[in-house]
């Protein structure tokens, strides 16, 4: 009996410590964001520090950006990777769609398809619209993984029910194409028309160029095969608008560089 309650002692006294290193941990996060957001970037790594010293995810994978950006610390490539894995290892979201991201890009690292594969669909599960582009391209291409075209427009269509220009894009080529799907020039326009965002961000600009691009290209190739003028017109107008939005994208990243 004596035994028991010696267990049963010890297990509360462990849940009473867990219990606490998770306020604690909930507070250092809340007071190293807020410092951060002030350009407090010193004082934020020491609380990110001690979050991470007891076991937080999300204050490994906010260090990791620290090391990639040189905030407050010298860039560290090598750390950056440390920290970011550490984090992916707690399944953090954002440590799985970066590492992931890093691995397809091979940007700072080799590029490996078959490490990134795994990463992004973790977080295409858990619902990371960009992953689930992702995924879908890798699906669609054979990239760390066997190519499975019904996959990939699985995939790609959980992104375009959230409206997601990019995953909207690679559905209508799709349907362009005839790459996995019956061919269908009508729904190929339907889904590149969805993907075109009303925004001046730059961002949305140059998707919004790469989804035009497609529309007056689509409407040409269709005049050229039937003959038929109102895809001419079509074709014209959006290669005007295509004409319009590169100046303007022209003009937003020459504001944004001064």
């Amino acid at each position: 009996m004596k035994n028991l309650k010696s267990i049963f002692l010890i297990f509360s006294l462990l849940f009473v410590s867990a219990c606490n290193d998770k306020e604690d941990v909930k507070s250092l996060l809340k007071q190293a964001d807020a410092l951060y957001n002030e350009k407090s970037f010193v004082e934020a790594r020491k609380l990110w520090d001690k979050a991470a010293d007891l076991g937080s995810g999300e204050a490994e994978y906010k260090l990791s950006k620290l090391y990639a950006l040189g905030q407050g610390v010298d860039e560290n490539t090598k750390l950056y990777f440390e920290y970011l894995e550490k984090s992916a290892n707690k399944d953090e979201l954002e440590a799985l769609k970066t590492l992931g991201e890093e691995y397809y890009a091979g940007r700072v690292i080799t590029r490996d398809y078959g490490k990134a594969f795994p990463l992004l669909k973790k977080a295409a599960i858990r619902g990371d619209i960009e992953s689930q582009v992702q995924l879908g391209r890798m699906y669609e291409y054979g990239y760390g993984v066997e190519k499975n075209l019904e996959k990939a427009l699985e995939w790609y269509k959980k992104a375009a029910n959230e409206n997601d220009s990019s995953a909207l894009l690679e559905i209508g080529r799709m349907y362009r194409d005839g790459h996995g799907v019956k061919k269908d020039i009508d729904r190929a326009i339907s889904y590149f028309e969805r993907g075109i965002k009303d925004s001046d961000k730059i961002i949305d600009v140059s998707s919004n160029l790469d989804i035009i691009f497609e529309l007056a290209s689509i409407y040409l190739e269709e005049f050229n095969r039937t003959g038929d003028t109102q895809y001419y017109n079509k074709g014209m107008y959006w290669s005007n608008k295509y004409k319009e939005l590169l100046k303007k994208e022209k003009e937003l990243f020459s504001k944004f560089s001064n």
